[in-house]
């Protein structure tokens, strides 16, 4: 692994896709770190039973979007890999010219979420209480992205989405949500997607975390979510030697 944890904790390892003898695992989103994990079957000397274990675990692709996506940001986190959209599915909710625009060459697409921490300051939020803004001031809050995977590899990114997040709607920030100014919206400041699944053919359900203390689900059209992204062309093969991890 090119770059392990500081603090020795290795978290938000996705599964891109099974195969009998190995696995391809989503790293890190940004640079894209596909791993290979290398599968060996047999039996066990010891109690004759049969199993898998790891034999090896090497970086299989690294890619990277370009720079003016999310503007540069340098602190994407992970989230939940990957979902997989058929393409018969897609060219249901898209136009032709809006299925040309974000997928030219077609076919099956792997979804994913990611996460950013932004830092707040009293002026990102709608006119209100003053007060409750400088409590909130320099604390941190969680915007969601969606990305669009290629379907085979080198499991590139091929489209970034616009950042969103989802209101307060928990039970612990159920008191905040009520003294809003009319018209007023918030989100909940820790919001963390872990999971995503179709419902029929036209939802997307999103499971999510709040505060580190609940959880819900989120339904989404595929319309919409197709609607929020934007096509990407990621440079391929990128040396890990000259990326300045954060």
């Amino acid at each position: 692994i090119a770059f392990p944890a500081v603090n020795g904790v290795e978290k938000n390892w996705n599964l891109i896709e099974a195969e009998h003898s190995r696995l391809f695992i989503e790293y890190h989103i940004e640079p894209h770190i596909v791993l290979q994990a290398i599968l060996s079957r047999g039996q066990s000397e010891s109690t004759g039973s049969r199993g898998v274990a790891l034999a090896g675990l090497a970086e299989a692709f690294v890619s990277r979007w370009p720079f003016e996506v999310l503007h540069g940001v340098t602190n994407v986190r992970g989230g939940y890999c990957c979902l997989r959209l058929p393409e018969e599915l897609i060219r249901k909710h898209l136009s032709q010219d809006d299925m040309q625009r974000l997928l030219p060459t077609g076919g099956s697409v792997r979804l994913g979420t990611g996460h950013l921490q932004r830092i707040r300051q009293p002026w990102d939020q709608a006119p209100g209480d003053v007060a409750r803004f400088r409590r909130q001031a320099k604390s941190r809050t969680y915007h969601q992205f969606l990305y669009l995977l290629r379907d085979s590899q080198p499991f590139d990114v091929i489209a970034v989405s616009t950042e969103w997040c989802v209101t307060m709607n928990g039970h612990f920030s159920k008191h905040w949500s009520e003294v809003l100014a009319h018209g007023e919206e918030a989100c909940e400041s820790i919001q963390f997607v872990s999971g995503l699944a179709l419902r029929g053919q036209d939802d997307i359900v999103v499971g999510y975390g709040i505060n580190d203390c609940e959880a819900d689900l989120l339904p989404m059209p595929i319309s919409k979510v197709l609607e929020m992204l934007r096509p990407v062309n990621s440079t391929l093969n990128v040396s890990l030697d000259d990326v300045e991890m954060i």
